[in-house]
């Protein structure tokens, strides 16, 4: 007799650390694009429990700039 496969219910992925995520309030400020012309600086908030990595991800495929943490 053929045996019949017990599945389960998807479950939600497990984080890959145990850290606790944090709020970061973050001011980009975008460097002079090739006119010259500076941008104004902007602020957004972001949680995360790795902010250089998240801040790496968030610069991908943008204009250069600098960002700091508030």
């Amino acid at each position: 007799m053929f045996r019949r496969k017990i599945i389960e219910e998807p479950r939600e992925p497990k984080p890959k650390n145990n850290r606790d995520k944090i709020w970061y309030k973050v001011v980009v400020t975008p460097t002079e694009d090739s006119k010259g012309i500076a941008k104004e600086p902007y602020t957004f908030n972001v949680k995360t429990d790795d902010i250089e990595w998240t801040m790496k991800q968030y610069q991908r495929n943008r204009d250069p700039f600098r960002w700091e943490l508030v």
